[in-house]
């Protein structure tokens, strides 16, 4: 392959925006080896626990700080800051939160291999349609059983993904008790 400038070089700003990341270097660029993503997540907002079957994956933290579930309840619990890496092994459960009332959190994303990318794009047509796939598609498995305790917990109030989403009234999800407190109307 020739290389370019345009190809080496990513400026800041850069990148394809696909809701709270930025894909700034896909999987097919880098040999198919990893991806790199630039993402953000709001004050007290989660990013739903999850694991992912064939992907190692590792953060870095840009500005603001996270907090971090490995391993899900009873599993590695810690915060992260401006310059800490996180490394989030596969077949692990994780989940992070910005614990801060007022300041927005921005990482950096590396994926190994081209999934998480992949499912990334699938988001496009809405996060949860895409979630509900996940498994089958990209072996990405939601840990959705995790939310309500950990919004409670930490005094949450958004999930990434969701944001601008009309949620349907309790009554059409019955299966889903646990959530009832999550989605009742403020």
């Amino acid at each position: 392959m020739a290389y370019t400038k345009e190809s080496l070089h990513v400026p800041k700003g850069q990148g394809e925006q696909i809701h709270s990341m930025m894909v700034k270097v896909r999987a097919s660029e880098l040999g198919g080896d990893f991806s790199i993503m630039e993402g953000h997540i709001a004050p007290k907002q989660l990013l739903s626990p999850h694991m992912h079957a064939h992907e190692d994956q590792a953060v870095f933290i840009i500005e603001g700080s996270l907090e971090f579930e490995v391993g899900g309840e009873g599993g590695e619990r810690f915060s992260a800051s401006a310059g800490d890496f996180v490394i989030k092994p596969r077949r692990v459960s994780h989940g992070f939160w910005n614990p801060s009332e007022d300041v927005p959190c921005r990482y950096i994303e590396l994926s190994g291999q081209r999934g998480f990318e992949e499912f990334v794009d699938t988001t496009r047509s809405g996060s949860i349609r895409a979630s509900l796939d996940a498994e089958r598609d990209f072996g990405v498995t939601f840990v959705y059983s995790d939310i309500p305790r950990l919004m409670r917990e930490h005094g949450l109030t958004s999930i990434a993904g969701v944001e601008g989403l009309e949620l349907p009234e309790l009554p059409e999800l019955p299966e889903l008790p646990s959530l009832r407190k999550l989605f009742r109307k403020r």
